[in-house]
């Protein structure tokens, strides 16, 4: 073999291998998770999730038992069907329509159009004034 065709394949081995280490890490990166809820609180508290989708028609509801200072997150799925590395997400992007209950008692919701790089973020905590005893607060955003 010449001089010229080894060059060649070795510029094109190495093109190769640039691209593939490019792009491989976009090939397996999962999505966020759906929510996060923290409890930020001394106590521990039932938190309650009921989603909706766009149609108002309710799709999932838990609740869960959050210690002091602990938290919990929905993660999605992610499927991979070979022989190509695509990805199939059970929730799609859309809008969505979160509602939080705390204790059976507090409630809000948040309404959002989410894809899969965001995350409903949920923060439960207690406000104590001096003289007023304030109930449990929710804090809602997104990341």
């Amino acid at each position: 073999m010449s001089i010229k065709k080894i060059t060649v394949i070795i510029l094109f081995l190495f093109l190769c291998m640039y691209f593939f280490f490019l792009f491989f890490p976009i090939l397996f990166e999962a999505p966020a998770p759906l929510y996060y809820i923290n409890n930020s609180d001394s106590i521990s508290h039932d938190v309650n999730v009921e989603i909706f989708d766009e149609h108002n028609v309710s799709i999932f509801n838990k609740t869960y038992l959050l210690n002091k200072n602990k938290s919990v997150t929905l993660d999605r799925e992610v499927r991979w069907y070979l022989p190509f590395p695509s990805t199939v997400i059970s929730w799609s992007n859309g809008i969505y329509t979160f509602n939080f209950t705390v204790d059976y008692i507090y409630s809000d919701e948040i309404t959002a159009n989410i894809n899969q790089f965001e995350t409903i973020m949920v923060s439960v905590f207690s406000m104590e004034h001096p003289k007023v005893l304030v109930p449990t607060k929710i804090m809602i955003g997104t990341t």
